[in-house]
């Protein structure tokens, strides 16, 4: 038994005891609630973790883009199904590759040379590949149902933990096969667009914003004289210094979106000849739509203006012979007079100005006028006459409208008949009066009276 001394020690250490397990108690739960705040928040974080590796992976499945990961040593552990269609491959064979196909391993690469950009990206350094053909039997199915090159963009990315050790390395393809199909389309255009300018016998330039020479063809260089060489980069050699600004005024109206057709201007050569120019010239756009420059084409016309100054005076001696003459003369095209002198009008009781435009028809009198609708519907080549009728109705009496036919275009006059009649009736009497002398016949009379 316990002496009375020794019971409230006794007490003592049991109250301390008791107090020493109260506390215990108390750390363990702080202790158990922390670690299941801590669980608590692994959960939470595993959970984001899993929903971020699932966003992730579906991010993965559903990109256009082939993308594969492949281990430090070169496996590949995985490939979505954008890889598989763009290397038109079944999901059987698909399967197959992962875990037996290495990259470090691969013949392919390293006979196409690429081995080295492969062990740089497995040695941490981000490496992008340019468009490449794939040799997949070099050709897979398009949606159209035929077939096309596969060109393939390609860039590897190596992904370290934070101890900067390697931890797998991602690959992108991208394929771009539409794009090289568009580039080599574009690449053949612009070889045909080559080939014509080069071709061309009209002289083309091309002329940056501003207004250097950046195209300058073989006609061109025939036309004035400068080589290709002498003239690209430079500023326009043509314009001569007087209608320099003329230049600049028509440059500027092209840059700003309008259009040039058929503008006579003159330019000088390279040995300072003036030639008269037909011009035509727009604006050259890029894709966006903005204007990069000016596309010109030139037409050596001298010969025409030549042409056209002879003709002008030849029209005018025949204006001033046409106006001096005693008959009237006109010159019509396709059925209707286009030019007439004054006497024809006078004839016909109308002026020059209501004559020109009027039907020839309109002027040949009833009888007559399906004989010469033929003739000018058969473009009749011979000289042909028939009687004519005024503007009023009237018959022109004495007088026949005679044509003479060409191609496209025929000269009409009027004239006088009265006299070519009597004397047609004259020599006809006269015949007769000789037959009846040599029959001893009366004679009529020899004059005969209008």
């Amino acid at each position: 038994m316990p002496t009375d001394t020794s019971r409230p020690e006794l007490e003592n250490k049991i109250r301390l005891l008791e107090q020493e397990v109260l506390d215990r108690t108390r750390e363990l739960a702080a202790a158990n609630a922390a670690l299941e705040g801590e669980i608590q928040i692994r959960t939470q974080i595993q959970a984001a973790l899993e929903s971020s590796e699932a966003r992730y992976r579906n991010l993965i499945e559903q990109s256009p883009l082939g993308i594969s990961i492949f281990s430090p040593d070169g496996n590949l552990v995985y490939a979505n199904d954008a890889m598989r269609r763009l290397h038109g491959q079944t999901r059987e064979q698909h399967a197959k590759l992962l875990g037996n196909y290495n990259i470090l391993k691969d013949r392919q690469l390293v006979e196409r040379g690429d081995f080295g950009r492969i062990e740089a990206a497995f040695s941490g350094e981000r490496v992008v590949f340019p468009p490449t053909k794939y040799d997949l039997k070099d050709f897979v199915e398009d949606k159209h149902g035929g077939f096309r090159d596969l060109w393939v963009e390609s860039a590897l990315y190596p992904v370290k933990a934070a101890d900067g050790t390697l931890e797998h390395v991602i690959l992108i393809h991208k394929d771009v096969s539409d794009l090289k199909h568009v580039e080599a389309e574009l690449q053949s255009s612009l070889a045909n667009m080559n080939a014509l300018v080069e071709a061309s016998p009209i002289a083309i330039a091309l002329l940056d914003v501003k207004g250097r020479i950046t195209i300058w063809n073989p006609a061109a260089e025939k036309l004035f004289g400068w080589t290709s060489t002498e003239v690209l980069d430079d500023l326009n050699p043509m314009s001569p210094p007087e209608k320099m600004a003329v230049f600049q005024e028509n440059f500027a109206a092209v840059l700003n979106g309008n259009t040039i057709t058929e503008m006579e201007i003159q330019h000088t050569s390279k040995d300072g000849t003036r030639i008269e120019l037909s011009l035509s010239a727009g604006p050259v756009r890029n894709a966006a739509g903005r204007t990069i420059g000016v596309a010109a084409l030139m037409t050596d016309i001298s010969e025409r203006k030549k042409a056209e100054e002879v003709l002008i005076e030849s029209e005018e001696r025949f204006r001033i012979l046409s106006e001096a003459a005693l008959e009237g003369i006109a010159i019509t095209r396709k059925g209707r007079f286009v030019d007439a002198n004054s006497h024809l009008a006078a004839i016909l009781g109308c002026s020059v100005r209501s004559l020109i435009g009027r039907k020839v028809t309109d002027f040949v009198a009833p009888e007559a006028r399906d004989m010469v609708a033929e003739y000018i519907r058969t473009n009749y080549q011979e000289t042909y006459e028939h009687l004519a009728q005024r503007c009023d109705g009237t018959l022109v009496i004495g007088y026949r409208l005679c044509h003479q036919g060409r191609q496209g275009r025929d000269c009409a006059y009027y004239r006088n008949c009265r006299r070519y009649y009597r004397c047609q009736t004259h020599r006809g009497r006269t015949a007769e009066n000789g037959k009846a002398r040599i029959a001893g016949r009366p004679r009529r009379r020899h004059c005969p009276r209008f």
